[in-house]
C-alpha cells in the first residue's frame, strides 16, 4: 500500500508537520506542471508559517552566502533594467526568494531531516512522472510537445519519430537532462539501497535502460556524457565506502586529470564539433562581448531573462541567444559574483560528498551530491537550467545531507533515534517504491 502523509496544521509547534507541501512543490516544478513555480514560491512559505523558525537552527553559511549574493545582484539587476518587473514573477529576484523560502523551511524548521527527504522525494517523483509520460508517448505515438509548444524547434522531429519524446518539456534536450537526473537517482538507489523485491529491481533496470536509450537515440550528448560520468562516480563511491583505503585521493586526482584530457580530445572530435556546438560557441562569444561592453552587467547581471533577451536583440537582432551553458547563465542572471559563490558551493559538495566520502550517507545524499557535481556538464544541454530551478533544489538537498542537518537522509530506519523518524522513513520508502 502507498503511505499517504497526513499533515498536522495545529497543536504544539513540535507536533506540526506540513512537510508534504515541500514534496508537492518539488513535484510540480520538476514535472513541469502549470503553475509549478508559483507552488514553489507559496508552499514553502506556508511550511515556514506553520512550523515557525528555530532560533538555534541556521542555514549553512556557504548556501546562505550564495542566496545573499544572488539576491543582491538580482535586485540591482532588476532595478537597473526594468523595476516594473518586481511586481511579477518574471524576474530573477523572485527565484531567489522562492529558493530562500525552501531553504528556510528545511534548515530553520524543527523537522530538518524529514523536510529534506520530502523535498528530494518530490523531485524524484516528478522525474518518474516525466519518465512515465515519455513511455506513454513512445508506446502510443501521442506526443505532448506539439500540442504545448507547436512552434518549438524540436516539434517537427518529435512528430516524425516515434521514439523522440519530451513529456511536458519544451524540447527533447531539456527532457534528456531530466532523464539523466532520474538515471543518477535510480542508479544511486540500486547501489546504496539494493535490498528490494525482484519486481522493484526489474523496474529499476527498466528505468535505467529506457532513459539511456532515449538520451542516446535523441543525440543529447551532454546528458549522455553526464550519465556516463555519474555512473563512474557512483561506482567509485561504492568502492570507497566498502573499502575506504582502496582508492586514494591521489588516484582520484590522476583519474580526473586523465578524464579531463579525454574530454578535451572528445570535444575536438567531429562527434562534438558540429553546427550545434559552433552555434553555442558563437552565443558564448556574443555574451562575452556584451559583458565587456557593459561591465556593470558582468557584476549584477540583467535581472531577468526578458531584459537579457531584449538587450541581446538590441545588439545582435532577432537571433538565438539562450546561453546553453549553466555557468554562463549564472553570469547572465546573477553576475560574476553569483557564479563565484556558486562554484564555492559546488566545490564544497564535490569535495565532501564525493572526493572525501568514506561512509554511506544514504542514496539520497549520494544522488544529490553526484547530480550537483555533474550539473555543469548537464547544463551544457539545456537553455533554461536555472529557470527550471533544479540546480537550487539539488544543492539544498546535498547541503542538508552533508552538513549534518539531516544525518538520517536516506539511511536505514534502524539507525534513527526515534520511532517517529523510523515510521516516517518507512512511509517515504513505501511511497516511492510503490
Amino acid at each position: 500500500m502507498i503511505a499517504i502523509p497526513r499533515p498536522r496544521w495545529s497543536g504544539p509547534l513540535a507536533e506540526r508537520d506540513v512537510t508534504v507541501l515541500l514534496w508537492l512543490a518539488a513535484f510540480l516544478v520538476t514535472a513541469r506542471i502549470p503553475m509549478g513555480f508559483v507552488a514553489l514560491l507559496v508552499l514553502p512559505a506556508v511550511v515556514v508559517l506553520v512550523h515557525g523558525l528555530s532560533r538555534s537552527a541556521r542555514l549553512p553559511h556557504r548556501l546562505l552566502r550564495l542566496l545573499q549574493v544572488c539576491g543582491i545582484t538580482a535586485l540591482f539587476g532588476v532595478l537597473t533594467t526594468n523595476p516594473a518587473l518586481l511586481a511579477g514573477t518574471g524576474n530573477n529576484l523572485i527565484i531567489i526568494v522562492a529558493i530562500a523560502l525552501v531553504a528556510a523551511a528545511i534548515f530553520r524548521g524543527h523537522l530538518r531531516e524529514r523536510a529534506a527527504r520530502r523535498l528530494f522525494d518530490g523531485i524524484y517523483a516528478g522525474l518518474l512522472f516525466s519518465w512515465g509520460l515519455s513511455i506513454f508517448e513512445a508506446v502510443t505515438g501521442f506526443k505532448f510537445l506539439p500540442l504545448l509548444y507547436p512552434t518549438g524547434n524540436t516539434a517537427v522531429a518529435i512528430k516524425a519519430n516515434r521514439f523522440f519524446v519530451a513529456a511536458l518539456f519544451p524540447n527533447f534536450n531539456d527532457y534528456s537532462v531530466a532523464m539523466a537526473l532520474l538515471f543518477i537517482c535510480v542508479l544511486a538507489r540500486m547501489v546504496f539501497q539494493p535490498r528490494v523485491s525482484q519486481l522493484a529491481t526489474l523496474g529499476r533496470w527498466s528505468i535505467l535502460a529506457t532513459t539511456t536509450f532515449f538520451i542516446a537515440y535523441m543525440g543529447s550528448r551532454g546528458a549522455l556524457g553526464g550519465v556516463v560520468l555519474a555512473a563512474l562516480i557512483i561506482a567509485l563511491l561504492s568502492v570507497r565506502i566498502v573499502r575506504p583505503g582502496a582508492i586514494s585521493f591521489r588516484m582520484i586526482f590522476a583519474a580526473g586529470a586523465l578524464g579531463v584530457i579525454g574530454l578535451a580530445a572528445l570535444a575536438m572530435s567531429p562527434w562534438v564539433q558540429d553546427n550545434s556546438t559552433a552555434t553555442r560557441g558563437i552565443i558564448f562569444r556574443k555574451v562575452r562581448e556584451m559583458l565587456a561592453d557593459n561591465p556593470m552587467r558582468a557584476l549584477i547581471g540583467w535581472g531577468s531573462n526578458t531584459e537579457y533577451q531584449r538587450a541581446a536583440r538590441a545588439v545582435y537582432g532577432n537571433t538565438l541567444m539562450d546561453p546553453h551553458n549553466m555557468l554562463l547563465e549564472f553570469v547572465v542572471w546573477f553576475g560574476i559574483p553569483g557564479l563565484l559563490v556558486y562554484l564555492a558551493c559546488w566545490w564544497f559538495v564535490t569535495r565532501r560528498g564525493v572526493l572525501r566520502q568514506r561512509s554511506n550517507p544514504g542514496w539520497r545524499v549520494v544522488a544529490a551530491s553526484v547530480v550537483t557535481m555533474v550539473y555543469p556538464l548537464l547544463g551544457l544541454v539545456t537553455s533554461s537550467t536555472l529557470r527550471y530551478h533544479q540546480v537550487w533544489l539539488w544543492l539544498i538537498v546535498a547541503f542538508a545531507g552533508l552538513t549534518g542537518s539531516a544525518r538520517g537522509l536516506g539511511a536505514a530506519p534502524a539507525t534513527r533515534a526515534s520511532a517517529d523518524q523510523a515510521s516516517l522513513a518507512a512511509e517515504a520508502d513505501q511511497a516511492v517504491h510503490q
